[in-house]
């Protein structure tokens, strides 16, 4: 076939061979850069997004759990208002995850996880409004408590100091032994009750302070101590003063034990709320946390993809090109050598007849010149006839 070939055609076979090759090679490159950038645009679209929400919404539900452990302790409502706020920041980061699990159905963990991450994060926000609901009973109890114990206190007091004056009134007006001995019953039975409803007051602020409902409990008894000196005093009190100073006594006592029952009941209610609080926040956490690992994963295998690609389009284009000059160069001596070769033959062909020539022109020469010699002896001896 090469020897059929017009010299025209066998270049153009030689740089077509290598413009093939070209083409092959730049083809491979382009489909692993056209991988890369697939890989690349995963990573900035979907991956990179995902790790970098996840992350965000586990910074925003930290600050919630920070807050709301800071309204646990203190009841103070700024730690509450602290903790909506991040609360709605992080219902907007929620639906902003689940748009893109939407958006990039290739997200298959994600799209799991955002059923029970949504289910959990609900279940956070409302025991939370449950929370608030609680606390403010158990600052409305503290409440009471702070103003039934100031009315208990003062009341008692009023009325001791009452019966230390009736009773130097007495002594100075020669009062019966059993006038004074009734009035000496009250001041000592009311000693008494001003002196437990200090200790009720103390100890109810260590167990508030200390969240001690064990202690707390204590408490509960002491009024029925109270009761059975309220009752005795009664018993012997007929001044309608004194009577109406011991209806408030009792009536402050009672609204104190009922407001230690209710902050009792209240702050179990509390700790209930927590309990489901914590779960909650236990599975958001482990969600929140297997999106950001998975997420991470897959920026890592599209990573290693991306620079698996790359390296690959690099080694191509340098092994074809060394392909490609070596079967450049063995084109060219081969196309070289087709076109020299004919010319080198006809150079030689060429030769060839011209010494061929040549020695023909010799033999004409020498036939010549014998025949000229021939001529010349035939007509001497013509001549030495005609003689």
């Amino acid at each position: 076939m090469g020897s059929t070939m017009t010299l025209s055609k066998k270049i153009s076979f030689g740089f077509g061979l290598i413009l093939f090759i070209m083409l092959v090679l730049g083809g491979i490159a382009t489909v692993n850069m056209i991988s890369s950038k697939n890989s690349s645009e995963k990573l900035a679209n979907m991956y990179v997004p995902e790790v970098e929400m996840s992350v965000n919404l586990e910074t925003t539900y930290s600050n919630i759990i920070f807050e709301m452990r800071g309204y646990n302790q203190t009841l103070d409502d700024k730690y509450l208002q602290n903790c909506l706020s991040h609360v709605e920041k992080a219902k907007v980061q929620i639906k902003q995850i689940d748009e893109l699990s939407i958006k990039y159905p290739q997200l298959v963990k994600l799209k799991e996880l955002m059923i029970p991450l949504k289910d959990n994060f609900s279940n956070y926000e409302k025991a939370v409004h449950e929370l608030e609901v609680v606390i403010k009973n158990v600052k409305d109890a503290e409440k009471i408590l702070l103003d039934a114990g100031n009315v208990y206190v003062n009341v008692a007091q009023e009325f001791l100091d009452s019966q230390v004056v009736a009773m130097d009134k007495d002594i100075q007006e020669g009062k019966s032994a059993d006038k004074l001995n009734e009035r000496s019953i009250k001041i000592e039975l009311m000693s008494q009750m001003i002196i437990i409803g200090y200790n009720i007051r103390l100890n109810r602020l260590v167990a508030s302070n200390n969240q001690d409902m064990k202690l707390m409990k204590s408490l509960l008894p002491k009024f029925d101590d109270i009761k059975t000196r309220l009752e005795k005093i009664r018993k012997i009190t007929f001044a309608e003063l004194n009577i109406k100073q011991l209806n408030q006594i009792e009536k402050s006592a009672n609204d104190y034990s009922n407001s230690v029952k209710n902050y009792i009941d209240n702050f179990e209610a509390m700790n209930k709320i927590n309990e489901k609080r914590r779960e909650a926040q236990t599975k958001f956490f482990e969600a929140v946390k297997t999106v950001s690992v998975a997420g991470m994963t897959a920026v890592k295998a599209n990573s290693v993809e991306s620079a698996s690609d790359l390296s690959a389009a690099s080694t191509t284009v340098i092994i074809g090109l060394i392909l490609a000059m070596i079967i450049g160069i063995i084109a060219a001596i081969f196309i070289t050598r087709s076109i020299t070769r004919p010319i080198i033959a006809s150079v030689e062909s060429i030769a060839e007849a011209n010494t061929q020539v040549v020695s023909a022109s010799d033999q004409i020469s020498s036939a010549s010149q014998n025949l000229a010699d021939s001529v010349a002896q035939q007509a001497s001896s013509v001549e030495e006839i005609s003689a």
